[in-house]
């Protein structure tokens, strides 16, 4: 930190001593550098709360301090505040002395810690203006292209998300994140072929995540390769340590769709025993008994999805095809116009 010896105030992470030590500084020399100090030393240790009244003081005392700015700015940042994140990381940025040797690191701090504050706020035109300016001062950190091609991502701009991926694989192959990316990008362009060599990448680089089996596994799915989908699903279920309601539902999906019901039951009553409120599953389960001729179980399953989520045109048509199927005609007519509803 410009102008300060803060790493060595913070004793090695020692946070209290640090802030004891400071806070006897200011009794006898109340300076801005002292109660920056202070204020960095609260930061380090997350408490927010008491950094921003010492970073506060230390404006007060010197109004064209960068680091008193960028430290109260990143608190701000972490406390959801954004507008008072971005004026204060401005500022910081326009103090920076130019010419000096950290110029660069310090303008790069500043300027990611400002994008991630336009981000949040949904602004990622000027999310990416910043990561261009941060390229600008390194253009050989991979991290930085990949994180630019992030905001294109979210600003629906896959094609650009996908030079920008390309550019950090390029920098660092061995990096699965960007190939996600460049994976995710790929698929808003419904290429999910090429979507899949990049996933053969990141499986590459990291046999032993389940996510990227599962991620692969719906590539296949929504390209109706249901046994790739299914083995790779099954890797995620063997893989997963935690929450793995989400995997069982997923091979319960392909095993519908396979038309091997019985595992289809199998699969999907677990999901809905690792949580009962999943209602993809019941849904599912629901196609399942219908597709199989059982209706009544259909109907109750139907019936749970559409409690759990009431806006999905879909189940309504399913279920009023089913009543249908049990001569309950009214009921299925009932369906049939809320299932109109909700597509107007």
């Amino acid at each position: 930190m410009t102008g300060m010896m803060i790493a060595s105030s913070v004793y090695a992470q020692n946070f209290d001593a640090a802030i004891k030590s400071f806070t006897e500084v200011i009794k006898l020399n109340p300076s801005d550098s002292a109660y920056a100090g202070l204020g960095y030393a609260y930061v380090l240790k997350e408490d927010y709360e008491n950094a921003g009244p010492a970073l506060d003081k230390a404006i007060e005392i010197n109004p064209e301090s960068a680091l008193a700015f960028g430290l109260r700015g990143y608190v701000y940042l972490k406390t959801k505040q954004y507008e008072p994140a971005i004026h204060d990381l401005t500022k910081a940025i326009v103090l920076t002395p130019k010419g000096a040797k950290d110029y660069n690191e310090n303008q790069g701090r500043y300027l990611v810690l400002r994008q991630e504050a336009y981000f949040y706020q949904g602004k990622y035109k000027l999310a990416i203006d910043d990561y261009t300016k941060i390229i600008e001062f390194n253009p050989d950190k991979a991290l930085s292209y990949r994180n630019r091609g992030r905001i294109y991502f979210f600003d629906k701009n896959p094609a650009r998300a996908i030079a920008d991926a390309t550019k950090a694989i390029e920098l660092d192959p061995k990096d699965p994140e960007s190939y996600i990316l460049r994976a995710g990008a790929y698929v808003a362009l419904d290429n999910s072929s090429m979507a899949i060599q990049d996933f053969n990448k990141t499986i590459a680089l990291d046999q032993k995540n389940p996510e990227n089996y599962n991620n692969r596994g719906g590539l296949y799915y929504m390209k109706n390769e249901f046994e790739s989908a299914i083995k790779d699903f099954s890797k995620a279920i063997e893989l997963a340590t935690g929450d793995n309601k989400e995997y069982y539902g997923n091979r319960g999906k392909a095993y519908v769709r396979s038309e091997k019901y019985d595992l289809a039951y199998k699969d999907l009553d677990k999901a809905i025993e690792l949580d009962p409120k999943d209602d993809k599953s019941y849904y599912n389960r629901g196609r399942a008994y219908d597709l199989n001729k059982k209706y009544e179980l259909a109907v109750k399953d139907y019936t749970r999805a559409i409690e759990l989520n009431p806006k999905d045109a879909e189940r309504y048509n399913y279920r009023g095809k089913v009543y249908q199927q049990l001569r309950k005609d009214k009921l299925a007519e009932l369906d049939f116009q809320k299932a109109r509803e909700l597509e107007k």
